[in-house]
């Protein structure tokens, strides 16, 4: 008997829970705005979550703009400095030593570029690199000559290259005629072996004239020599006599 009892108030519990059929529509239709309110809930949430994470993109990209600007500034003011000092370069050359200078001077505005602003500057350099050389290809075949004539005289080989009655580097400088356009020639058709910057320029010209003054305290003259040279074989005749 108590078994029934109980089924029945456990039945009776559960048409209570379960409802009328109306209850039941109303009470799915509040389950489904409640799932929606969630999903609408969820999805505000990730919107402005995405939102969050574009303001902090946008800002960290505005901070980093920021800070490769300070870095590009001193880069570029750099830039500019060394193009305003190429440009005072080409202008020092053109004002100083246009003689020398083939080409003709360049226009430089403000639409050309640093690479061509360098590329002219090398240009120049190498202009005045080329005719220096080439003008110092006489000398140095002189010097060649002499170099030559003193090594005769350190290792004599029974060639006579510096007197007693002619100098090789003398005889050379006095016909100039003979070899200067062979000698400008053979610099023009090796202008790479003679297209020196300054410091070499000024380093050959430094040697050039350190030989000069030591050929010019060093060296007898000539004449001395042929003097010497007869005194001396008066004085051997005289001794046999």
């Amino acid at each position: 008997m108590s078994g029934l009892v109980e089924t029945d108030i456990s039945t009776l519990d559960a048409f209570h829970a379960a409802g009328t059929p109306q209850q039941q529509k109303e009470r799915m239709q509040k389950e489904k705005e409640y799932e929606k309110d969630i999903a609408r809930a969820e999805k505000q949430r990730k919107a402005a979550l995405k939102k969050a994470r574009e303001e902090h993109q946008v800002i960290g990209a505005k901070k980093a703009q920021k800070a490769m600007k300070r870095e590009e500034a001193p880069v570029t003011k750099k830039k500019k400095t060394n193009r305003l000092l190429t440009i005072a370069k080409i202008n020092q050359y053109y004002d100083r030593l246009k003689h020398k200078i083939r080409m003709k001077k360049p226009s430089i505005t403000a639409r050309t570029t640093d690479e061509q602003v360098e590329e002219i500057l090398e240009a120049v350099e190498k202009d005045l690199g080329f005719g220096q050389g080439v003008g110092q290809a006489g000398a140095l075949y002189v010097a060649g000559l002499g170099m030559l004539e003193q090594l005769s005289v350190i290792f004599p080989l029974g060639i006579k290259l510096a007197g007693p009655t002619a100098s090789l580097a003398q005889t050379a400088v006095s016909n100039k005629q003979l070899w200067e356009d062979t000698v400008t020639e053979f610099a023009i058709k090796h202008s790479d072996w003679f297209c020196v910057g300054p410091e070499k320029r000024l380093l050959m010209l430094t040697a050039q004239l350190c030989l000069s003054v030591h050929d010019a305290n060093t060296s007898v003259p000539m004449e001395v020599k042929v003097k010497t040279e007869a005194s001396t074989d008066l004085k051997s005749k005289a001794k046999d006599l």
